[in-house]
């Protein structure tokens, strides 16, 4: 986020120069500061902000802190006030925002109490520019607008033209391009209107214009401010921007003009090359390849593929860009159709490196050109099996669905669980008909006799009672069968799928699938039996909860809207949306709802209409379920919520999900009608809101789990959601709120930026969302250095077990099915931040360690390993900065610094020097040399401030170690 500054030191000398002319011997506090005082203060200003445009943070912090009690000593305020406001720009320019804000408090309060308003408008400009690396850019704008409208309007300078140039980033983080636009060319102005010319900062102003131009895609604009942006670059004298310039002209001009395209191209080698800067010259190499690929000169081409591969290879800090230079000069090779044996030898090297790395994207990309290398060699065996693994990698398991022999496999199934039934109820019928036997009987002998009735009367209340005994066991027998089920058929499963994984011929893969499916079609059975014999037993409650009912139904209509694209089904959702609560049991009513709409999606025909509505009316739920296409007769209604009810053996039967909706709404005390019109089936459901059933539990307040450690709402994890759907988006919120901090995305692209901006905690995201879908989301996610550490949880509406092991295989932490249980999910993000943070406490540990001989697993572990191998290196080199740190470790300082604070709690400067300070202590310890000696080798440059930052880590001086250690 953070944009590179340029070198400010010539003007920082005159505003130097501007406050030294103000100071006179002054009396303040009944104590007096000379000129001599002033001019020592200001030094030590103009020290730190030399050391600070060398990159040399800890100089520079060290001599502004001198500045600063000096000047705090001698009660010097507008010297103090400057030393506070260059520390701040050294602490914000390093993104050490938190100690920025402490300080610009204080600056703030200073002008403040001085009237001064100059100082009072660089506090603000600082505060603005805290807010927008903070990404609070509804606060930074009208800090902005504040110190350009008060003060750098009347003062251009510098700072002023500084100011308009990050205004103007702000408004472009909010795609407002047109007051983008505006700041940016104030701030041109203001850099041609001062006497010095700031060539450097002009081609960076014109630069970022050229990018608002191509953003609205406007070509000549684009082009024309991005030649100015060179113009300068080339006033500027800096040979390795101006080849970057170069390079983005090539870039430009690819789809325009090949002619300009390939002069920019020529010119970008041409500076590179002078610039001796090993990464320039790679990436003009591999501009220089497309150009020639856009020209069909393949040979060209792949003689600057080699180039830079060349390059690369010695480098080797950049192993995915690598392997795709091997690819596309595979790619070149096969194309031109000469020597397949050399592109295969270069698809080779590129699946060594990326398998190394763990990239599937370009190991799919791999076996995708080694297909076509094969074929070209005629090794149609090597190709097949190239193309195999091309599919496997790119996660595409083909399931074509088929239903030949379905409807039979059904119409068995559907029979033996029916013979099974009448087996089960053949008592209860026996029952039914003595019963009938003997009110016969009552009736005779009422009028024969009437010392009968009490022989009656104890027959009856026997036969009740065995009724009740009869209903008794066949409830435990449900509940034992089913439990009973669940261990043969996980049996089944299990073998199935790991055949599934080793069988390639696709016959047999389709009949296991099918297996596969009526395993998991019983499993259904076994939990509707389950939750009949609980019924029927008196031992199911209603949970009512308080929550959103249409949010709800939302979240429980989704799943369906998929399937009705897979079946070629119309399928309308017209759900009333209210933002009152109501208690509700949401087990149940999800039971009710999915069952009614499976009911409905099964026995509706293909290319027919399923509607489903939803609203509240006289403080009852109403609940509307209708499809089309349905061939029944009025009288045959009442028979839909009998048990495995079949019209005749040549149709399917309901199975036991309709009579367990309506023992679902008996429970609830509610109401289900059924009509029949034009073949149209329409149920209509009403269920009590606020009228409470005696057997039913309410809850009034749920119970949260607590995050340790957070007592404010700044300190709160942070989740992200990504889902297309803005009431799953709302449902979400609702649940997490109040123990996270909520973003939200529509969509994987927004996702990605806002993850990589924002760092946070844990992320669920969507799978069908446009854009990028939630597989390709969470492999971007987990394959950058930046937020591979970030917990992902995957949120689907299909429910195949080929989707759960896809999302697994994106490495994605956890996978749940819509819809989802509301706990699960809360405690599913609980459980993995509070996994993350033992991690980042373990790493901690780890940096305190120095853990170079432990076994490491982990990508961020590696990453550590990587960073102790670099200062292993370099700790004794003095001029070895952040930025160089940064650069060794191929990443921006930015993205360094942002890295080692989520892992370790520190910042990249904060990691060097206490590795510096670590290593001085084994010397210290060795007695390799004095204290100066070994100050120097582990890369301090001052004697005084290594013996204060060893003192503020082992709470004692390095002498005064010596003698402890003794």
């Amino acid at each position: 986020m953070k944009k590179e500054r340029l070198n400010r030191a010539v003007l920082y000398g005159y505003f130097l120069l501007f406050s030294l002319l103000l100071v006179v011997p002054v009396t303040l506090h009944s104590q007096t500061f000379t000129k001599k005082d002033s001019i020592k203060i200001f030094s030590y200003i103009q020290k730190a902000e030399d050391f600070y445009n060398l990159s040399e943070y800890d100089s520079a912090v060290f001599y502004t802190t001198k500045a600063e009690k000096l000047a705090k000593e001698k009660k010097y305020e507008i010297g103090y006030a400057h030393a506070l406001l260059k520390k701040e720009d050294i602490f914000i320019n390093y993104d050490e925002l938190d100690k920025a804000e402490i300080i610009n408090k204080q600056v703030t309060a200073l002008g403040e109490k001085l009237n001064d308003s100059k100082i009072i408008a660089y506090a603000t400009l600082h505060t603005a520019q805290i807010k927008m690396y903070q990404n609070k850019m509804n606060e930074a704008i009208p800090l902005f607008q504040k110190c350009t409208k008060n003060y750098f309007d009347q003062h251009p300078s510098y700072h002023a033209a500084l100011a308009y140039n990050d205004f103007g980033y702000t408004y472009g983080l909010q795609d407002d391009l047109i007051n983008q636009t505006k700041c940016l060319i104030q701030s041109i102005k203001i850099y041609e209107s001062l006497p010095e010319m700031y060539n450097g900062e002009l081609a960076v102003v014109y630069n970022n214009l050229s990018l608002v131009y191509y953003r609205l895609k406007d070509n000549d604009k684009t082009i024309e401010y991005a030649k100015k942006s060179i113009y300068y670059r080339e006033k500027h004298g800096d040979i390795d921007n101006l080849a970057l310039g170069y390079c983005n002209m090539s870039q430009l001009y690819r789809q325009i003009d090949a002619k300009e395209a390939k002069k920019y191209q020529e010119l970008c080698v041409k500076y590179a090359e002078l610039s001796k800067n090993e990464d320039r010259i790679a990436q003009a190499y591999m501009t220089s390849a497309l150009i020639a690929s856009d020209a069909e000169n393949r040979t060209l081409a792949i003689e600057f593929e080699k180039k830079a591969v060349k390059i690369l290879e010695e480098k080797n800090n950049n192993p995915s860009l690598l392997a795709l230079r091997y690819i596309a000069i595979g790619m070149h090779l096969v194309a031109l159709k000469k020597n397949p044996e050399e592109a295969i030898s270069y698809y080779n090297k590129a699946l060594t490196i990326s398998e190394a790395i763990h990239s599937k994207t370009n190991i799919s990309e791999v076996y995708k050109n080694l297909t076509k290398a094969y074929t070209l060699q005629n090794n149609y065996k090597a190709a097949l099996e190239a193309q195999k693994k091309y599919y496997t990698y790119r996660d595409s398991i083909i399931d074509e669905k088929t239903n030949v022999s379905v409807a039979e496999l059904e119409k068995k199934f559907q029979t033996e669980k029916k013979e099974q039934e009448i087996k089960l109820l053949s008592a209860e019928n026996k029952l039914a008909q003595k019963q009938k036997y003997i009110y016969i009987g009552l009736a005779g002998f009422l009028f024969l006799v009437g010392f009968t009735l009490f022989f009656i009367y104890r027959n009856q209340l026997k036969t009740a009672q065995k009724i009740k005994e009869l209903n008794t066991l066949k409830s435990k027998f449900f509940a034992n069968i089913s439990h009973e089920f669940r261990t043969p058929l996980t049996l089944i499963k299990s073998p199935v799928q790991s055949l599934q994984k080793v069988i390639s011929n696709e016959d047999e893969k389709k009949q296991l699938q099918l297996i596969d499916r009526n395993a998991n079609r019983m499993l259904e059975l076994v939990d509707q039996l389950l939750a009949l014999s609980k019924i029927d037993s008196g031992k199911l409650k209603l949970i009512l909860k308080e929550g959103n009912v249409s949010s709800f139904l939302h979240t429980l209509t989704e799943p369906f809207e998929f399937q009705a694209k897979e079946n070629n089904l119309k399928f309308e959702t017209h759900i009333e949306k209210n933002t009152t609560h109501q208690y509700f049991d949401k087990d149940i009513l999800e039971k009710i709802v999915t069952n009614i709409l499976s009911n409905a999606f099964k026995y509706t025909p293909s290319g027919e209409k399923i509607e489903f509505h939803s609203f509240i009316e006289n403080k009852k739920l109403k609940l509307i379920c209708s499809n089309s296409g349905i061939s029944l007769k009025k009288e045959e209604i009442n028979q839909l919520f009998e048990r495995f009810y079949q019209k005749n053996e040549s149709e399917k039967g309901v199975g036991i999900g309709l009579a367990l909706v309506k023992e679902l709404i008996e429970l609830y005390e509610g109401e289900i009608q059924t009509q029949v019109t034009n073949q149209n089936l329409q149920f209509t459901i009403l269920l009590p809101l606020e009228k409470f059933p005696e057997n039913a539990v309410v809850v009034t307040k749920e119970a949260t789990p607590i995050i340790e450690n957070q007592t404010q709402e700044n300190d709160l994890p942070i989740v992200l959601i990504a889902d297309d759907n803005a009431d799953i988006r709302t449902v979400l919120k609702d649940l997490l709120n109040g123990d996270f901090q909520i973003l939200e995305a529509e969509n994987g692209e927004d996702a990605l930026k806002i993850a990589k901006k924002e760092i946070p905690d844990c992320i669920i995201s969507d799978i069908m969302m446009p854009k990028m879908n939630g597989y390709e989301f969470t492999k971007a996610i987990k394959s950058n250095e930046l937020t591979s550490f970030i917990p992902v949880i995957l949120l689907t509406a299909k429910t195949a077990e080929e989707a759960h092991l896809e999302g697994l295989q994106s490495t994605a932490d956890a996978f749940l099915t819509k819809p989802f249980h509301h706990e699960i999910i809360k405690l599913t993000v609980t459980q993995l931040i509070k996994e993350r943070k033992k991690l980042q406490e373990r790493y901690s540990q780890e940096l305190v360690l120095k853990p170079v001989d432990i076994v490491i697993n982990s990508v961020d572990e590696k990453f550590l390993e990587k960073l102790q191998e670099i200062l292993h290196k370099e700790v004794a080199n003095a001029d070895f900065s952040s930025d160089n740190f940064a650069s060794a470790v191929g990443m921006s300082r930015m993205q360094l610094h942002r890295k080692l604070k989520s892992l370790l709690g520190v910042s990249a400067t904060e990691f060097l020097r206490t590795e510096r300070l670590k290593t001085a202590v084994e010397l210290l310890k060795k007695g390799n040399g004095n204290i100066s000696e070994i100050a120097y080798s582990v890369g301090f440059n001052d004697v005084s401030y290594f013996s204060k930052c060893f003192k503020e880590m082992y709470h004692c001086t390095p002498s005064e170690y010596l003698e402890k250690n003794a």
